[in-house]
């Protein structure tokens, strides 16, 4: 893919649904890209933790791909700061899920 500049078009909960908008872009010859989340196609509920797959266009495509796709485009509002709150909330339920795996190990000892 060429240097020039990408857009993100729309997010997804479930790995399926980017793909299939995905061929659908690709059909009519728009250029895409996935940047995936591993964790949506492993287990979807931690998705929204991780902030899902995301679908990127070129900039030039932007207008054709959200009429294709029927979804009205608005400039995405930067959400870092939720992203990084949703993040640590899912490293501190890990954490507490290998505490008490680590209880349970030693309760039954």
């Amino acid at each position: 893919m060429n240097d020039t500049d990408w857009v993100m078009l729309k997010k997804y909960y479930y790995a399926r649904d980017v793909h299939l908008d995905r061929l659908a872009l690709e059909s009519h010859g728009i250029d895409s890209t996935i940047q995936e989340d591993i964790m949506s196609s492993v287990n979807p509920v931690y998705s929204g933790a991780t902030g899902g797959d995301r679908l990127f266009v070129r900039a030039e495509d932007l207008e054709e791909a959200a009429a294709i796709l029927e979804i009205e485009y608005t400039e995405p509002i930067p959400d870092q700061g939720r992203m990084i709150w949703t993040k640590i909330a899912f490293f501190l339920f890990l954490l507490l899920a290998l505490f008490l795996a680590i209880a349970e190990l030693i309760a039954a000892v």
